[in-house]
């Protein structure tokens, strides 16, 4: 549990160090609620590495299939305002069920958090990175670095 933590504080980490520097603004933001949480799609690791390459929301909706559910939102932090999308994949096959949850920031940064139908936790973001701890063999691509 513990990794798990680490893993998803330095995905998150590397959005938020990484500023606007390759991401696109929020726009509206704070976006509203789409309210579609679930989808049909099994969360798979091989699923999980289509996302490798995304650059917005709409991108990660796209493949999620729905648009998500707002969970949290943060925006007390003036400096790195958030809303949390979230999602069940609920395959029509009545299999186990995945979770997604997308940490998005005004300035365009993503970090996402995906628990596979295999209970894998896999983290990646918007800039490249994608962690996989539990992968045989482990994904440990910390994608691209801020300029500074």
């Amino acid at each position: 549990m513990r990794s798990q933590f680490a893993v998803l504080a330095f995905g998150l980490a590397l959005v938020i160090s990484s500023g606007t520097a390759f991401a696109q603004k929020i726009q509206p933001w704070p976006p509203a609620d789409p309210d579609e949480e679930v989808t049909q799609l099994p969360f798979t690791v091989e699923w999980a590495r289509t996302l490798r390459g995304f650059k917005t929301l709409a991108d990660l909706q796209r493949a999620a299939g729905t648009k998500g559910h707002i969970s949290e939102r943060d925006l007390s932090d003036h400096r790195h305002p958030s809303v949390s999308f979230h999602w069940r994949g609920q395959p029509t096959s009545g299999g186990p069920a995945g979770w997604m949850l997308a940490t998005v920031y005004a300035d365009g940064g993503i970090g996402v958090t995906i628990t596979t139908i295999d209970g894998l936790d896999i983290t990646v973001n918007n800039f490249g990175a994608f962690l996989c701890g539990g992968c045989a063999p482990p994904e440990n691509d910390l994608g691209r670095k801020p300029s500074w």
